[in-house]
């Protein structure tokens, strides 16, 4: 089957997407309604809500940066000072840590305050 370009009018095959003289992109569509109208595919997963938060896995890593900063910020330490940037540190760390093991990988900003505090 062959088609006729709009804007030259050479003839083009069905096959091709584009006119090999003008370039202009070639739509085809069919006359038959029932053939245009296609289910949409559904999701086989449910979606998760980017505010609610699996607490086991988010403790998990919150735990596993928030001791080895709270002993960085003791007394004892000699890198007490920087206890404030430890602190801060370990917190998007366990947040970054527990994104990534979420599908989808984004959270809300509220969900993250509440894993980082």
């Amino acid at each position: 089957m062959e088609i006729t370009c709009t804007r030259c009018h050479q003839m083009i095959e069905a096959e091709n997407c584009y006119c090999p003289t003008c370039g202009l992109p070639q739509l085809l569509y069919s006359a038959d309604p029932a053939s245009g109208q296609v289910q949409p595919d559904r999701w086989s997963e449910v979606v998760r809500d980017a505010a609610s938060i699996d607490w086991q896995p988010a403790l998990r890593a919150a735990l596993m940066f928030a001791v080895p900063a709270g002993l960085l910020s003791s007394a004892i330490s000699p890198m007490s000072f920087f206890g404030l940037f430890w602190m801060s540190a370990a917190a998007a760390w366990a947040v970054v840590l527990y994104v990534r093991g979420q599908r989808p990988a984004w959270i809300t900003i509220g969900a993250g305050a509440r894993i980082g505090l």
